[in-house]
């Protein structure tokens, strides 16, 4: 069936509408065919190359939306000569629950709208390869002059297990693959997710899924979205290095920043964390549940590119034992290290929890349920406020309190402080060094004593003095 439809006085070609004889209805123009429409009852339908003397380019926004009897929908292309289609448009085939398969050669689609598959929750292939979603080749994508862009939700709870050249992905919308609970990865495939064109991970655009083990190719990332990777209990690798998330190098960096979201790793499984000291932020709740982040000599978490330590970060990290470089830190959030169970160390001292100067606030339960914490050291001479909670039972009755010199009985009688059982003076503020008997001990700016004199630059404390040593 073949209907004119209106011509404006300004326009180039008319625009048809045609309907074929399975229900599928088009809109023509300028030579180019986009499914609009189906009217059909069948459950396999064939997209030809050609419609009605047009190449077919696009499936249009909502053309299939809410079909709940197609099952496949064939996309007539073969192996050397893929399909022109260039767009799926804005829910396309959302809501469609039976759709199985889009079946083509699809290696010129190059954007999918928001939607387009969102609810399509037994789709499995979306290319020629069975079980893949199989986007834009290079070739095809350098020529048309774009990489490929999937909008929000596109695929959210589809059921392909793996994704095909996803180095031409230059864009991906927030909740992109979200609950597709079956992509995974594996090695003999070419599998492994390398979005070598991206530079930002969107909210929620792998939540929750739970069979993925690694992504490839992310030391370019400079934004983790809001649950980014929230809920993916297998992932293991983001990176080139197995076991590891690998945040982007100071070079690759630039005068950029690097930011994390909420909850952007929350209930991931790999061990260790590099290049974390470009963080400029971490999101609350950013590694909570990570069982499996640990520390080795090579990969102490650093925090020296961020001034707070937000809720939840760690909470129920229960194989982090320590992180390091948190001179610039000043707060340190809710439940931050809730649950750590084997946290002992706190900077840069071995089994030591020593909080510089600068801190100005430790929320509520901070270091609840850290029981092997051994030694605590403040430098407030006015004991900093805190809640009863911020420490374990455990560590009040275990962990030692080092306080600064003359400042024992304000401790044992502050707020959250007073339950450590072993309160001990030792820690020398700038103030009472310098008011101090003159000696020849050396002591750093910020109090701590010195076994010999300094060989490094810096400004240090001896005999009541500040000495800069160059």
């Amino acid at each position: 069936m073949l209907a004119m439809v209106f011509v404006g006085a300004n326009s180039v070609s008319a625009q048809t509408s045609y309907t074929d004889d399975q229900g599928v209805q088009y809109s023509i123009a300028d030579g180019k065919a986009t499914v609009t429409g189906y009217t059909g009852s069948a459950t396999t339908i064939t997209i030809p190359a050609t419609v009605n003397g047009a190449t077919f380019v696009a499936i249009g926004a909502n053309a299939f939306k809410g079909n709940t009897t197609l099952a496949t929908v064939n996309i007539e292309s073969d192996g050397s000569n893929p399909s022109d289609l260039l767009s799926v448009g804005e829910s396309a085939f959302e809501g469609c629950t039976s759709l199985t398969v889009v079946n083509g050669y699809l290696r010129k689609l190059i954007d999918i709208g928001d939607k387009a598959c969102s609810g399509c929750t037994s789709l499995v292939t979306f290319s020629n390869v069975a079980n893949k979603l199989v986007f834009a080749q290079a070739a095809y994508s350098t020529s048309i002059g774009t990489p490929v862009k999937v909008g929000k939700e596109a695929f959210k709870g589809c059921k392909f297990q793996y994704l095909a050249n996803t180095t031409n992905v230059g864009e991906l919308g927030e909740g992109c693959f979200e609950d597709c609970t079956e992509l995974a990865n594996n090695s003999t495939s070419g599998t492994t997710a390398l979005f070598t064109n991206l530079r930002q991970v969107p909210a929620r655009a792998f939540k929750n899924c739970s069979k993925l083990e690694r992504v490839g190719n992310m030391s370019h990332i400079t934004s983790y979205g809001d649950e980014a990777f929230s809920g993916c209990s297998s992932l293991i690798t983001i990176g080139n290095t197995a076991n590891k998330l690998f945040f982007i190098s100071k070079a690759d960096l630039g005068e950029e920043t690097l930011t994390v979201g909420k909850e952007a790793f929350k209930g991931c499984k790999f061990q260790y964390v590099s290049n974390a000291t470009q963080v400029s932020s971490f999101g609350e709740g950013a590694f909570e549940d990570c069982a499996m982040l640990a520390n080795d000599i090579e990969n102490i978490f650093s925090f020296s590119g961020a001034t707070e330590i937000p809720a939840r970060i760690f909470k129920n990290c229960v194989s982090l034992q320590r992180v390091g470089n948190v001179a610039k830190v000043t707060t340190i959030g809710e439940s931050a290290f809730e649950g750590c169970s084997v946290f002992t160390t706190y900077g840069n001292e071995a089994d030591i929890v020593r909080f510089p100067s600068g801190v100005t606030a430790i929320g509520a339960k901070a270091f609840a349920g850290c029981d092997a914490l051994v030694e605590v050291q403040v430098p407030w001479e006015t004991p900093l406020t805190i809640t009863e909670d911020v420490f374990s039972a455990t560590a009040y009755a275990a962990a030692t309190l080092k306080v600064p010199v003359g400042t024992e009985d304000a401790y044992a009688a502050a707020t959250g402080w007073e339950k450590f059982t072993n309160i001990v003076t030792g820690i020398r503020t700038i103030e009472n060094v310098e008011n101090a008997v003159t000696n020849d001990t050396w002591y750093t700016i910020d109090g701590k004593r010195l076994q010999a004199e300094p060989t490094t630059k810096g400004i240090y404390v001896r005999g009541g003095k500040k000495i800069v040593v160059k």
